[in-house]
């Protein structure tokens, strides 16, 4: 548990899955200083589910990398991206608590990776002065573990609200351009139809007009004969 005044002065804390230890200073180094994995693991969903980091910082780069040993060393063992891709590739994140999703599913579906693995979390933070590091051991199981802290501490719509809105600012651009493709569809329609009005009333006036003087001619040839 920390104390109050270690997460006032932490560069960040993992808070959830629980992280191994913390130690300000240590957070530079493997695992921030806790070498030895925990007595006991946190059960983490081969699926989506959330984890949950604490930055005091104005912004950070983070990532989440992963060893899938029981007792992982060095950071040879853990995500280089190629080999053994990232639980959770670089993004960025504001300062205060924050929830974000994790699909192991995804991001190792090549890896084969049996219901019960024993595994270790590396969180790799960076508020711009040098990596820093947390880890959290964890078991891997096939159902849904979100546990009770992330289930209180994050909302349901971590990631729905912004994709709902989304959808929903996509729909209405759809809408309107729609609207506005028909009213234009229409508005074309009409114009040609009108030009095309005008053309067969001028083909028709030229066809008048030329019988008229056709006939003029012809009663004029008459009365002088």
């Amino acid at each position: 548990m920390l104390t109050l005044t270690q997460v006032a002065s932490a560069h960040f804390t993992l808070d959830y899955p629980p992280t191994r230890g913390f130690d300000e200073d240590l957070e530079p180094k493997f695992c921030g200083g806790f070498d030895t994995p925990s007595e006991t693991r946190t059960p983490f969903s081969l699926g989506n589910t959330t984890m949950t980091i604490n930055n005091h910082h104005d912004s950070a780069t983070v990532s989440v990398l992963i060893a899938l040993d029981s007792d992982p060393t060095s950071f040879f063992q853990f995500s280089n991206g190629t080999t053994l891709p990232f639980a959770k590739t670089y993004f960025t994140v504001p300062k205060g608590i924050n929830c974000f999703y994790v699909d192991l599913s995804t991001a190792l579906k090549n890896q084969n990776i049996a219901n019960g693995t024993l595994a270790t979390l590396q969180v790799r933070f960076d508020g711009g002065d040098g990596d820093l590091f947390q880890c959290s051991d964890v078991i891997l199981l096939s159902e849904d573990t979100t546990g009770v802290f992330n289930q209180t501490t994050c909302p349901a719509t971590i990631s729905t609200s912004a994709t709902s809105s989304a959808a929903a600012q996509t729909q209405a651009h759809s809408s309107s351009a729609m609207s506005a493709s028909a009213a234009a569809t229409a508005a074309a329609s009409a114009s040609a139809s009108a030009s095309s009005r005008s053309a067969g009333f001028k083909t028709m006036s030229s066809s008048v007009l030329s019988g008229l003087i056709v006939g003029g001619l012809g009663l004029g040839l008459m009365i002088i004969s």
